[in-house]
């Protein structure tokens, strides 16, 4: 799972090509190119993007429709390439949408019928 503090650490290898890149787990080529062409740290720009989503509250909504829309079709989405925070935000609440949604859980069968529907609450 992606987290702010791999940034620069995916970011360190600037001389591999983007299409071999491990971020190609994350991102499209096009995104990766504008990220390494960037005088912004990633980290910075990530850290901007939550200030952004704390701070506007118009911004919370595009950006939790955009996160739908990458969840529901990854291969499709269209990345906000001049908006790079925007991405990084979206790349790891991605990622951790799929862990939540894919990962064990409790063993529901386990559950007596009283916290068999609140088990999602403490996920």
């Amino acid at each position: 799972m992606m987290i702010p503090e791999d940034f620069s650490r995916f970011f360190d290898d600037q001389g591999q090509n983007a299409a071999q890149s491990p971020l190609r787990a994350y991102f499209p080529v096009s995104v990766i190119e504008r990220l390494r062409a960037s005088s912004v740290a990633p980290s910075r720009l990530f850290g901007a993007e939550l200030k952004r989503l704390e701070t506007e509250p118009e911004a919370e909504p595009s950006f939790t429709l955009d996160l739908a829309r990458l969840l529901g079709d990854a291969g499709g989405f269209d990345w906000p390439v001049n908006d790079l925070g925007r991405c990084l935000a979206l790349a790891v609440f991605h990622e951790h949408a799929k862990q939540l949604f894919t990962g064990p859980g409790p063993d529901k069968e386990a559950l007596d019928d009283a916290d068999r529907a609140d088990w999602w609450k403490s996920a």
